[in-house]
C-alpha cells in the first residue's frame, strides 16, 4: 500500500513534480525517526551520536582539576609580573646610567642623605659622650674623697679586708714614699696639667713599633680619673674622657689634692687598696715611717699589682729588671735631690728584703 505523501517513485523524474519533491523532503526533515530505514537503526544512531552526560562524575576531581588550572594560571601571572618588574628596573637604571643629568642628581640626593644621617648620628654621640662626664666644677674635695672611698669598697670583693681599708692624709705620708711613687709612675707630675702629651706620642710609637701594647703613659691625674670615674677599657672614647676630666681636676684641685687621692685609692695587690693599708700589710709600719726603698718596692707592684704581687711578694724573687727598676727610683731621687747623699746609700742597700722575704 502506497504511502500517500510519498512521491511516486515509478514515475520517472520527469514525470515527479516539483511539489511532490517539496512535499517528501518535508516530510523527512520532520519524522522522528531520522534517516534510517527502521526504527531500530534510526535508535542506535541516536545512543551514539548523543553527548557524554557528565552529570554522574566526582564533583571532588572536577574542583581539584578547576584549582590545579587556577594554581597554574597564577605562577605563570606572578612569573609574568616579576619579569615586567626586573624589565622596568634595568629600563630604569639603564636611563639612569645613559643619563649623566639624572645620575649626578641621584649621587647627589645619596650623598646629602648619608652626610645628614652621619651629622644626627655625631651629634647624638657627642651629647651623649659630654653628658657621660662628671661635673668637676661643681665638686668639692670632699665629694672626690667621698667618691674614691665609694669606688675602692665597690672594688673590694671581701667583707673583712675591706674593713681593714683607711684613708690617710697627705700630711701623714713619709715625703720619701709620696717621691718614690711619683718617680716611678709620673715623674714631670709637678711640671704638666694632668696631661702628659710627650709620654703618650712616645707611648704611641713603642706599641707600634712592638705591635702589642706594652707601655701606658697615664700620669697620676689620669690615672685617679680612671680609677674614680671611668672603666678600663682601651677605647680612644675612654682615653678622651680620661683627658677631659683630667684637665678639669687639675684645673679645680691642687698637686697635693690629687696626690692624695691617688695615693689612698691605688692597688698594691689583690684586696690592698691605698699606702695606709697595703704599708701594715709588706711592712708592718705606718706611712710616716715608709723609707725610700720600701717605697721604691712598693712601686714596682703598681703596673700590675694582682700578677706582680704574686711573681715578686708571694715568690720572694726580684728579677734584675725589677731590681734595676728600684735602683732608677732611689737614683732619680737624689739626682732631684729629695734624698740626701747619705741617705741615698743607705736606702740602696734594701736592708728590708731579707726581712720581708724570711720564711
Amino acid at each position: 500500500m502506497e504511502d500517500k505523501d510519498s512521491p511516486n517513485l515509478n514515475k520517472s523524474p520527469d514525470e515527479t513534480s516539483e511539489v511532490e519533491l517539496a512535499q517528501f523532503e518535508d516530510a523527512n526533515e520532520l519524522s522522528p525517526i531520522g534517516p534510517f530505514d527502521t526504527p531500530e537503526e534510526n535508535s542506535f544512531q541516536m545512543e551514539t551520536t548523543n553527548p557524554i552526560n557528565y552529570e554522574g562524575t566526582n564533583p571532588s576531581i572536577s574542583a581539584e582539576l578547576i584549582d590545579s588550572s587556577l594554581i597554574t594560571e597564577e605562577k605563570v601571572s606572578h612569573k609574568e609580573k616579576f619579569e615586567a618588574t626586573l624589565k622596568d628596573i634595568q629600563t630604569l637604571l639603564t636611563k639612569i646610567i645613559l643619563s649623566p643629568f639624572v645620575l649626578m642628581r641621584l649621587v647627589c640626593l645619596l650623598t646629602g642623605a648619608f652626610v645628614i644621617l652621619l651629622t644626627i648620628f655625631f651629634t647624638l654621640y657627642v651629647v651623649d659622650f659630654f653628658g657621660s662626664l662628671p661635673d668637676i666644677e661643681s665638686k668639692s674635695f670632699k665629694d672626690i674623697k667621698l667618691d674614691a672611698v665609694l669606688k675602692v669598697h665597690k672594688n673590694f670583693r671581701n667583707e673583712r679586708t675591706r674593713k681593714k681599708y683607711f684613708w690617710v692624709p697627705l700630711h701623714k705620708i713619709n715625703r720619701e714614699l709620696i717621691y718614690a711613687v711619683i718617680m716611678s709612675e709620673d715623674s714631670t707630675f709637678l711640671e704638666h696639667n694632668g696631661v702628659n702629651f710627650n709620654a703618650m706620642i712616645d707611648s704611641l710609637a713603642t706599641n707600634i713599633r712592638k705591635r702589642e701594647y706594652q707601655r701606658g703613659a697615664s700620669t697620676i691625674t689620669q690615672q685617679v680619673v680612671k680609677n674614680v670615674y671611668i672603666n678600663q677599657d682601651k677605647t680612644i672614647s675612654r682615653k678622651l674622657k680620661e683627658i677631659l676630666i683630667a684637665r678639669d681636676l687639675e684645673s679645680k684641685f691642687s698637686k697635693n689634692e690629687i696626690l692624695e687621692i691617688y695615693l689612698n685609692i691605688a692597688e698594691f695587690g689583690p684586696e690592698l687598696y691605698g699606702v695606709g693599708m697595703s704599708g701594715f700589710h709588706f711592712f708592718r709600719r705606718s706611712t710616716k715611717n715608709i723609707t725610700a726603698d720600701q717605697g721604691a718596692y712598693l712601686a714596682l707592684m703598681l703596673p700590675s699589682p694582682r700578677r706582680n704581687y704574686f711573681s715578686i711578694h708571694d715568690n720572694h724573687y726580684i728579677s734584675k729588671k725589677n731590681s734595676r727598676k728600684m735602683n732608677r727610683i732611689l737614683r732619680d731621687m737624689r739626682y732631684l735631690e729629695y734624698l740626701s747623699p747619705k741617705q741615698y746609700n743607705e736606702r740602696r742597700k734594701f736592708s728590708f728584703i731579707k726581712e720581708l722575704f724570711k720564711e
